[in-house]
């Protein structure tokens, strides 16, 4: 966590033989950093080394997704994507072909970074990556999230109660703008320019103050709004209250471990090699690395024997990223990423009706 170590991965990996390092507040930070390049995105997953994407988007009420099935809309946008699932009513589905669209869902969408932005233009969704950048509280988090916008040329103000962390603050990063004060208060941020910022990221100790203060960063107007919890029970009712882009230091340091144990559960000729949960923990992502031929190899999927709720959502075949249809075939050596509604899903169980 702290970040002299936070260089030296490789190194505790090799000369400690430690099987497993997570640093949450970076791990964190990455996440943040991912939303605010783009900003229209309710939260992003990355896969297949980065070449892949599950982004969320919300359907707005003049979308030309609306009362559109998914199976009209891939006809009428020109882009290579998938939905993988959908959240209504803070219920998960993994939709089919005539599923219908309804304003206020949450769709997930998979496809490559390029097809993803493609996607986000041609729906009306897109907006350019915040340059302009307000945080709430100068924790580790906030050192190594400033640390990246900066090197992209972002504008980074950070507001802090303590003097003596302001001053180190600004010696770490000389190119933010450090203001010792009270972030809660009211005029401070109006003085500060929160009506002028791209983005809005609370990043204190306390839960409730970053809910209330993410609340009034809504209220200002201020369209990319991200809240750091720790109490997870929070999630269902920040929900409610329209706070989509949630950061949990807790969840993601336990989705680290959960993918590591998957890996360590492998089934014959399949290896987990990533593990993510979307929807409130709903649905799972699992990538596989499909070793040798086994009962999905060679089969086009529409006729492989899935669960039901489990969607083939992307093959990588090499260099080559496939949305699949029906007619596609799994061969060995592809990377499979699975979408499924069942928890806990073993490897080889997605063939089990």
């Amino acid at each position: 966590r702290n970040p002299e170590y936070s260089t030296q991965t490789k190194f505790l990996h090799k000369n400690l033989e430690l099987d497993l390092v997570i640093n949450p507040e970076l791990e964190s930070a990455n996440e943040i950093s991912r939303i605010l390049r783009f900003p229209s995105a309710e939260n992003i997953e990355l896969f297949a080394k980065n070449r892949v994407e599950i982004v969320g988007f919300k359907i707005t009420e003049d979308s030309i997704l609306v009362k559109k099935t998914l199976e009209g809309a891939r006809k009428k946008l020109n882009t290579k994507f998938l939905v993988v699932a959908v959240e209504r009513n803070y219920e998960a589905i993994i939709p089919k072909g005539q599923f219908k669209l309804e304003a206020n869902d949450v769709i997930y969408v998979t496809g490559t970074k390029s097809d993803i932005l493609k996607l986000a233009k041609e729906i009306g969704v897109y907006k350019n990556s915040a340059k302009k950048i307000m945080i709430i509280g100068g924790s580790v988090i906030t050192y190594y999230l400033a640390k990246q916008l900066l090197k992209t040329n972002t504008k980074v103000k950070i507001v802090e109660m303590d003097k003596e962390r302001c001053f180190e603050l600004k010696e770490l990063l000389p190119q933010a703008t450090i203001i010792q004060g009270d972030g809660s208060n009211k005029d401070l941020l109006i003085e500060e320019g929160i009506n002028e910022v791209d983005a809005f990221v609370t990043l204190t100790g306390l839960d409730e103050e970053n809910i209330i203060l993410s609340l009034y960063a809504k209220h200002e107007g201020v369209h990319k709004v991200i809240t750091k919890i720790n109490n997870i029970s929070y999630y269902d009712i920040l929900s409610t209250l329209n706070l989509s882009s949630i950061i949990s230091p807790k969840l993601i340091t336990a989705y680290n471990i959960l993918r590591y144990v998957r890996s360590l559960q492998n089934a014959i000729n399949l290896q987990v090699e990533n593990v993510y949960k979307l929807i409130n923990n709903q649905v799972e992502a699992i990538e596989f690395l499909v070793q040798d031929e086994n009962e999905l190899t060679h089969k086009q999927i529409k006729d492989l024997k899935l669960k039901k709720d489990v969607l083939v959502a992307v093959i990588i075949r090499g260099n080559d990223i496939i949305i699949p249809t029906g007619e596609d075939m799994i061969l060995p050596n592809d990377r499979v990423i699975i979408i499924s509604t069942n928890q806990n899903l073993a490897n080889m169980e997605i063939l089990r009706k």
